[in-house]
């Protein structure tokens, strides 16, 4: 895990957090978010993909509870198998992570199971470091 941005912001805010993040990393990067069930997910996902045209956005639609999904990732992870780059999100990252499923904030431990699952190739889903649910 190389990074990770977090804010509570407006969902404007959330926008412009993830279009500036999406220009940094580049156009080597591709992005994947969550599609959350029923339409307003479905129109949420859409809107995401607008905004970052231009980019390899992809959308995955996400099924099952939160802690099923988390096993894989949680696993590797005590196993040894899971790097992190230093840096000043390290602390509230893991926090986060060590708390699931209990912890008040879960989103860090959605978009590292997510993005996990995706490059392991266990689950038909994908994160970003920024899940548009909630940063």
């Amino acid at each position: 895990v190389f990074d990770a941005r977090r804010a509570q912001k407006s969902p404007l805010g959330v926008e412009q957090l993830m279009l500036n993040t999406t220009h940094a990393d580049g156009h080597r990067v591709r992005v994947g978010l969550f599609q959350d069930p029923g339409q307003a997910g479905k129109a949420q996902a859409a809107s995401l993909v607008r905004m970052l045209a231009g980019f390899n956005a992809r959308v995955w639609p996400i099924s099952g509870d939160k802690a099923t999904l988390f096993g894989p990732f949680s696993a590797q992870c005590e196993a040894g198998n899971v790097e992190f780059v230093r840096g000043p999100w390290n602390e509230s990252v893991f926090s986060v992570l060590e708390g699931f499923p209990d912890a008040k904030h879960d989103d860090d431990a959605d978009a590292c199971s997510g993005a996990f699952n995706a490059l392991a190739g266990g689950f038909a889903i994908a994160a970003q470091a920024l899940s548009p649910a909630g940063l």
